[in-house]
């Protein structure tokens, strides 16, 4: 009686990949290469006032879709039947969702309804809205090198956030506007509420060895429906004092700013922003550096 043979499970994953890319492909070509308009798709690349003016690309929606779709095609056929080192395959994955978005983009700013799409705005409201979520990620990532997992983030950013509004408010309160330092004092109340949920999770995970899972699924309820509780009864009543919706102005990098395309959407923002991104690339490489890479795995307490 022959034994049973097991496929291989990298094999599984290879034409996994390989259909999904594939799958990725055909979407281009068939969703939104023939059912776009046959006008031409139009980016621009500067935005209004800006001192050097860059032209638009126009490109035909259809045909554009086409090419994407087939060079997504191309990467699983390739995926299925080359083995490519890991680069390689978050390179082409990358690749593949580009592809992806490119053909939304297209198919979408075709229509004669849709105007022009300004994509310096769009990637600079994508870069200021992902700060937090880059952050939440990093927070995690730092806590499982840790020993810790931790579910909480979701809680801890909405305490924080809670917190960073009423306190700053609270202080600006009276007087003829927020100035930076009440806006500072809201973002360090934020901080240090976050912190706390933080420690809470800390405290019943490490000490009193609770399910690190549970108990985070237990923090971000609680979070949820106090954050929501307390908008109601108190923020919503006293929404000129206590969520006045004050924020940081914009800052302009000098010199790096005024770099067409780059200077717009990496180096102009609010202070807090450029402050939080170069914060949020410096987390994302010292667990990869030798030095805080050992402290954070000697902290492990395996819980």
């Amino acid at each position: 009686m022959a034994a049973a043979v097991r496929i291989p499970l990298t094999t599984n994953r290879r034409y996994l990949a390989a259909g999904t890319f594939i799958m990725f492909g055909v979407i281009d070509i068939v969703l939104f290469g023939l059912f776009a308009e046959k006008t031409n798709a139009v980016f621009e690349l500067s935005i209004p006032g800006a001192g050097t003016k860059i032209p638009s690309i126009h490109a035909p929606a259809a045909q554009v879709c086409y090419v994407l779709g087939a060079i997504s095609v191309g990467l699983g056929v390739t995926r299925a039947t080359v083995e490519l080192s890991n680069r390689a395959k978050r390179l082409a994955i990358a690749a593949v969702l580009l592809c992806f978005l490119l053909s939304l983009l297209c198919w979408s700013d075709a229509r004669p309804s849709v105007p022009p799409l300004n994509v310096i705005n769009l990637l600079q409201g994508t870069m200021a809205a992902s700060i937090p979520l880059v952050l939440g990620a990093l927070a995690g990532c730092l806590c499982e090198r840790s020993g810790v997992i931790n579910i909480a983030i979701e809680g801890q950013l909405l305490v924080g956030a809670f917190a960073a509004a009423a306190v700053g408010s609270a202080v600006a309160s009276g007087a003829a506007g927020p100035s930076f330092t009440d806006n500072l004092m809201g973002l360090i109340a934020g901080s240090l509420a976050g912190g706390l949920i933080g420690a809470v999770l800390a405290v019943f995970a490490i000490k009193f060895l609770v399910d690190q899972i549970i108990l985070g699924v237990v923090i971000n309820v609680l979070a949820a429906g106090l954050t929501a509780y307390l908008y109601d009864r108190v923020m919503v009543t006293y929404a000129s004092t206590l969520n006045a919706g004050n924020t940081f102005g914009t800052y302009k990098i000098p010199v790096l700013g005024n770099i067409p395309i780059i200077g717009p959407i990496f180096f102009e923002g609010g202070a807090v922003q450029i402050a939080l991104g170069t914060a949020g690339a410096r987390g994302w490489r010292a667990p990869h550096s030798r030095r805080h890479g050992r402290h954070q795995g000697a902290l492990d307490p395996l819980p």
